[in-house]
């Protein structure tokens, strides 16, 4: 994360560090550690954003379909919140997108052994 969205959240200005972020997402667009970030400061910091999570990736996503590290991002969040069928989808594109992640190679089976139960 940015030095001065850092400096916001370490002074508990969440807000600030929010809009500072977004920013940054509207003037660079194709980066995709600014959608991360974004995301990350409302899993720990701003969880009634929590449910905008989602559209946040899609939207990151939709500049860079084939971002491994947004697609993982959203595949694990898919997960994290008991999602797992669609982790296991984006979990696939995932390996589509680097066919040579062993991570990716064994959660797919870890996951749909979740599914089966």
């Amino acid at each position: 994360m940015n030095n001065l969205a850092w400096i916001y959240i370490e002074k508990g200005e969440y807000g600030k560090a929010e809009g500072y972020i977004k920013t940054n997402i509207k003037n660079n667009p194709d980066f995709s550690n600014w959608y991360i970030n974004l995301a990350d400061l409302y899993r720990s910091f701003m969880p009634e954003k929590r449910s905008e999570i989602l559209q946040l990736m899609q939207q990151g996503i939709d500049y860079k379909t084939e971002d491994f590290v947004l697609t993982m991002y959203l595949a694990s969040f898919y997960e994290e919140e008991g999602e797992y069928e669609n982790a296991l989808e984006w979990y696939k594109k995932a390996l589509v997108l680097d066919p040579e992640s062993t991570f990716v190679q064994n959660v797919i089976p870890s996951i749909e052994a979740k599914i089966a139960q």
